[in-house]
């Protein structure tokens, strides 16, 4: 599954300013074209913005370069792990076919 749009045919140029691209996201939410990429632009605001919060919880030793080079291999497992949960989720889809994967 996942998001993708469903585009009217139109002709004219004014036609084509006014278009309204609908946009299926897993399959059952319907979202206009603007409103997905508000949707999109206050996710990327609030994951940009929250990105220092764990640097308020740390303690006072783990500042500066400590901090960075913590926060940099916690983001490389978590990321390798979404990847590994997303192959996984592909198998799933295609039936255990690793051909198709």
């Amino acid at each position: 599954t996942g998001c993708f749009v469903i585009e009217q045919q139109q002709s004219s140029l004014s036609q084509r300013r006014r278009r309204k691209d609908v946009i299926f996201c897993f399959g059952n939410v319907q979202l206009s074209r603007r409103n997905a990429g508000l949707i999109a632009a206050c996710a990327n605001g609030l994951w940009g913005g929250s990105i220092m919060v764990p640097m308020h919880y740390s303690g006072k030793s783990t500042r500066g370069l400590g901090y960075v080079i913590s926060f940099a291999i916690g983001a490389t497992i978590i990321t390798i792990l979404l990847w590994i949960l997303r192959y996984a989720y592909h198998l799933y889809k295609t039936k255990g076919s690793f051909v198709q994967s």
